[in-house]
C-alpha cells in the first residue's frame, strides 16, 4: 500500500514532469489529456498491486498477532510492533525469523 502510493506518486511526476516542462519559459502546462492518461496507467497496474498487498497486510496482521501472544527477543514489544507496521514486508518476515523468542523443551 505505501510502496503502491509512492510507486504511482514517481509515475505520475515523472510522467507529467517530462512531457509538460516548456524549459524556455520553465512553465508546466498539464492538461485533461494527462491526467486521463495517468488514471488509465494507475487503473492498468492495479490489479497487479491488489496481491502484493494482500500478502503485505496478511503478513503484517499475522506476525502482530504473534507479537502480543508471544514473547519478543532483542527488543521490546512496542519497537517490533514499530518495525512490522512500517516496513512493509520485511519487517513482518524479520519479525518471524528473528523476533520471537525461541523456547526450548525438556526431556
Amino acid at each position: 500500500s505505501k510502496l503502491l502510493i509512492l510507486f504511482l506518486q514517481l509515475f505520475c511526476v515523472n510522467y507529467i514532469i517530462y512531457k509538460n516542462i516548456n524549459f524556455n519559459k520553465r512553465v508546466i502546462h498539464i492538461t485533461v489529456i494527462d491526467i486521463n492518461f495517468i488514471i488509465t496507467e494507475i487503473l492498468r497496474l492495479l490489479p497487479f498491486f491488489i496481491p502484493l498487498m494482500i500478502v503485505e497486510y496478511g503478513l503484517m496482521i499475522y506476525a502482530l498477532v504473534q507479537l502480543f501472544r508471544n514473547e519478543a527477543a532483542y527488543l521490546p514489544k512496542w519497537g517490533w510492533a514499530l518495525i512490522i507496521i512500517f516496513i512493509n514486508i520485511i519487517g513482518p518476515v524479520v519479525f518471524l525469523l528473528v523476533g520471537r523468542k525461541k523456547y526450548k523443551e525438556n526431556d
